[in-house]
């Protein structure tokens, strides 16, 4: 039997300045009340759901859903 692990689930609702790192097997979303200002690091196998508001660059290895008011740029780190 195949082992799966489930991404842990982690939510962002308020402003936080400075640089994120979302690690593997993690899913992060920021709500729509919540704001970044800084950079993230978005690993392998994570996933960054974006429904407030970002300044800074996203740096992408995994999976990024905007939805929000993005200022910035997006890397592919691939």
């Amino acid at each position: 039997m195949k082992h799966t692990t489930k991404p842990k689930k982690v939510w962002l609702a308020r402003v936080h300045r400075g640089d994120l790192v979302i690690k593997s097997f993690t899913e992060f979303t920021l709500s729509a009340s919540g704001i970044i200002e800084g950079d993230v690091f978005v690993q392998k196998s994570a996933r960054f759901h974006m429904k407030g508001i970002m300044n800074g660059t996203i740096y992408n290895e995994g999976v990024v859903e905007i939805s929000g008011l993005f200022l910035g740029c997006i890397k592919e780190n691939r």
